[in-house]
């Protein structure tokens, strides 16, 4: 499940949020900006895309590149916040003639997933927590995202930060069948069929981040995934560790 540009577009725009060292009530408002990501999927293709960085929060919603969320400050406090999030990962799907592995396949759409979202400050890291459905009912699958990272300064300015992370996906069978699996009406002799099991990615990665001035960031990021067996046993997967980068600039208003 290649849900890295989506982390992408999220994790620059909290990167810019992040290095301003304002509070949360000066960080809302609107930031925009652009970039480049190039992430492998796990069919031997790279998703190659120049993607728009949006970010705009108020006391009630945040907007943050594909991730819409309706936050509830009732239950939230400094280090502790809870949100509803959706949001539309449009690199998971594929077309037939994507990539020679995937000739005589169906089409699989791109998910509008949506569920709970909680992230968690204690101080020594930063944790997020997404559990999530496909309610564009293609799948109807489901999935659970844990992340932990933590950005440093390593020149001792908050200029320049580096972030490393661990994330966790887990994905149910009927997302895995869905996106990996093979259906007898698309088996070939060199195909069999596969109906896909429930599995965990591990994904490692960094993120750079220079303030070029108070209003303005340059972003880089790369990451590495390592797919769950329940997606590299499967017939159409070409890659069983996919690597990804991203590169971009956003302004503050």
């Amino acid at each position: 499940m290649n849900l890295a540009r989506v982390r992408f577009c999220g994790l620059a725009l909290i990167c810019l949020t992040a290095a301003t060292g304002a509070g949360a009530q000066e960080n809302r408002g609107l930031g925009l900006g652009l970039g480049y990501f190039s992430g492998e999927r796990a069919y031997g293709d790279t998703d190659n895309v120049l993607v728009p960085l949006v970010d705009f929060e108020t006391d009630w919603v945040r907007f943050r590149g594909l991730t819409a969320d309706l936050k509830l400050p009732f239950i939230s406090s400094e280090t502790l916040s809870f949100a509803i999030r959706a949001n539309y990962t449009i690199g998971e799907g594929y077309e037939a003639d994507d990539t020679p592995v995937l000739a005589g396949m169906d089409e699989r759409k791109g998910g509008l997933w949506a569920g709970a979202a909680m992230d968690w400050r204690p101080g020594f890291a930063d944790f997020a927590f997404e559990w999530q459905s496909d309610i564009s009912g293609d799948s109807d699958g489901h999935r659970l995202r844990v992340e932990m990272s933590r950005r440093f300064n390593p020149t001792g300015s908050e200029r320049f930060g580096l972030t490393p992370r661990i994330t966790g996906i887990w994905m149910d069978d009927n997302a895995a069948e869905y996106y990996y699996g093979v259906r007898t009406t698309e088996v070939t002799p060199t195909r069999t069929a596969y109906t896909g099991s429930s599995t965990l990615n591990v994904e490692l990665g960094v993120q750079a981040d220079y303030m070029l001035s108070e209003r303005q960031i340059l972003i880089f990021d790369a990451g590495v995934t390592r797919l769950g067996s329940g997606i590299t046993d499967s017939p159409i997967t070409v890659d069983k560790t996919l690597t990804s980068v991203g590169m971009g600039y956003a302004y503050r208003f």
